[in-house]
């Protein structure tokens, strides 16, 4: 048998961001074996491409996979949109390296996170993480999960067990290192042998295959965000030495707690220039509320960052493709005051208890200490903005942001939106960013730029919620976000789109043989049927996976077909080791 695959007839855009050309590919031992016209060759599958478009797989630059993979394996929601590489342990987090002391908390164990710590406030905030030995027996009833892993190696080592779909590419956050290091006293300063004992600890997971380290500067993204620049470029000088990228969330708001995306920025290229490594600006956001301003806006950051390039820094941003964009489908504003509800037992009794003054008040007071950044409208109308009321009884409020509403009432939207739920405890909201859309396709169709998705490991009909008061599920943008990215009337060609989602990420995270279709590279690669692609990143009431993503192969496997995940082959990458496959 000449090819264990063979893809006959498609026209191949290859990632270079040349012009499709119409070729046959020959997979052999999980890579490319030949690009051209085959004739007379034999293979044990051959897949007519005739009409479609043959890619590489496409690569996220910027997901939590690590945070959720061994408590929910399937990466089906990035994979049956053609993605088959994620870079994981972004914004500082990681499961690894763990210490004796610390859990770096996932977003599927909050229950057990939650379960393990006193019933209180905060206690009932998912938290950024906790004490190990309280939440270790929990995850192992209720998940089957033991805690058995220190080194970042050892933690990959686990994560090879499971079937995943797509490759992993992973970080080291920051955070992770930090937990290790200092324990649960990880939110002082700290002291120069516990700096020195970072340093060897990063250099330990840069020698285990680490492509990079990422920071979170958000005063939430302990203890990452309590580290000064002395700390984080002294970790950043051990990175450079492997070649390593530096990325980071960085901080959204000002010392006096104002949304401003500036000093962040700031901050972010005076580390990266301190420590001399390359850099990607972590999803890169508009703070202003219409359309006008974020146009402005973005045409700045757009100067800014092309002149950044000029002065010589080896720059890029990833970026979440869809203007409306909500990381969770939460079809109750009462989500939006989650560990309050969680305190309350229920919707009913929450609603309640905000009739009373003191209850109220203590509101105000958690929203503006900065724990709940989101609810905070003192400097702004924070996610009020953006929240809209659906099925109201007032029918000539629905489709209008909760803060618009307040303006016109005099009314400050956080006091808005506990009137509209003392009122009624199910209220219900949709979400959208749609005035800054325009402003928002200066930046993603920008040739810095990579679409990125800032997703999980899951699949589109996962129930994500802690509590039946509160359901959510994945947002659709999840499971379609790629594909509105390659659909979305933009001046920029397919073949650019396609770069900017292959070759690109794989040259920016320095992930060998993958990106782009080449003989001899790994054979990732996504059948598309360009007459009927199309994304339903809009289709909020039934999760639909997009249209035209015909097959998608990892690793020379074919793994989805006809729509179905039918194979799990992915693997986790380790820099700066031979990844064979």
């Amino acid at each position: 048998m000449d090819y264990e695959l063979i893809i006959k007839n498609g026209t191949v855009v290859d990632g270079t961001g040349a012009a499709g050309y119409r070729a046959d590919i020959g997979v052999k031992d999980g890579r490319i074996a030949f690009i051209g016209d085959i004739k007379g060759a034999a293979a044990e599958r051959v897949i007519d491409a005739e009409g479609k478009t043959v890619t590489p797989g496409f690569i996220e630059p910027h997901s939590h996979v690590d945070m959720t993979l061994l408590f929910h394996p399937s990466m089906e929601t990035y994979l049956m949109q053609g993605v088959t590489t994620v870079v994981s342990g972004n914004c500082g987090h990681g499961m690894a390296p763990m210490g004796d002391e610390v859990y770096r908390t996932a977003v599927d164990a909050d229950r057990a996170a939650t379960n393990a710590l006193a019933p209180s406030l905060f206690g009932a905030l998912p938290p950024v993480f906790t004490d190990k030995a309280k939440v270790a027996p929990l995850l192992k009833e209720m998940y089957g999960i033991e805690l058995d892993w220190h080194s970042f190696e050892e933690f990959n080592r686990k994560c090879e067990t499971l079937p995943i779909d797509c490759n992993i590419v992973p970080l080291v956050g920051h955070s992770a290192i930090r937990c290790a290091v200092m324990g649960m006293d990880c939110l002082r300063e700290p002291s120069e042998a516990e700096l020195r004992t970072m340093e060897e600890l990063t250099r330990e997971c840069m020698e285990q295959g680490a492509f990079g380290f990422s920071t979170g500067r958000d005063s939430t993204y302990q203890p990452s965000c309590l580290a000064g620049d002395e700390e984080i470029i002294r970790l950043l000088k051990v990175v450079r030495k492997y070649d390593g990228i530096f990325t980071s969330h960085t901080s959204n708001f000002t010392a006096e707690g104002e949304l401003d995306t500036s000093a962040g920025y700031d901050e972010f290229f005076r580390q990266a220039k301190a420590a001399g490594v390359r850099l990607n600006l972590s999803h890169v956001q508009l703070t202003a509320e219409d359309a006008d301003a974020a146009l402005r806006e973005a045409e700045s950051l757009a100067e800014r960052f092309a002149a950044l390039r000029a002065d010589g820094y080896d720059f890029s941003y990833d970026i979440i493709p869809v203007s409306d964009v909500s990381l969770i489908l939460c079809p109750y504003l009462a989500s939006m005051f989650a560990p309050f509800v969680r305190i309350a037992g229920t919707r009913l009794r929450f609603s309640e208890c905000l009739k009373a003054a003191d209850f109220r008040q203590m509101v105000r007071t958690v929203a503006r200490s900065g724990m709940m950044p989101m609810l905070d409208t003192s400097h702004s109308d924070g996610i009020f903005a953006r929240i809209y009321l659906t099925g109201y009884k007032e029918a000539s409020l629905n489709g209008i942001p909760i803060a618009q509403w307040a303006h016109e009432r005099g009314e400050d939207p956080l006091e808005s939106a506990m009137e509209l739920l003392a009122a009624d405890p199910d209220v219900r909201i949709g979400m959208s960013f749609q005035p800054c859309a325009g402003a928002y396709d200066k930046l993603i169709y920008n040739d810095l730029a990579m679409p990125c998705l800032d997703g999980s490991s899951t699949d589109k009909d996962a129930d994500t919620s802690l509590s039946s008061e509160l359901p959510e599920r994945p947002a659709p943008f999840y499971f379609n976000g790629f594909i509105r990215y390659l659909t979305h009337e933009a001046p920029m060609r397919f073949e650019d789109r396609v770069h900017q989602m292959t070759l690109y990420p794989a040259e920016r995270f320095a992930i060998p043989e993958r990106g782009a279709l080449r003989v001899g590279y790994c054979a990732d690669i996504v059948v598309l049927d360009r007459t009927k692609l199309r994304s339903h990143e809009f289709d909020w009431d039934e999760p639909k996976y997009p249209d035209g993503v015909d097959y998608v192969i990892v690793n020379g496997v074919v793994t989805v077909e006809n729509k179905k995940c039918v194979a799990a082959a992915g693997r986790v990458l380790r820099k700066n080791v031979k990844n064979t496959i």
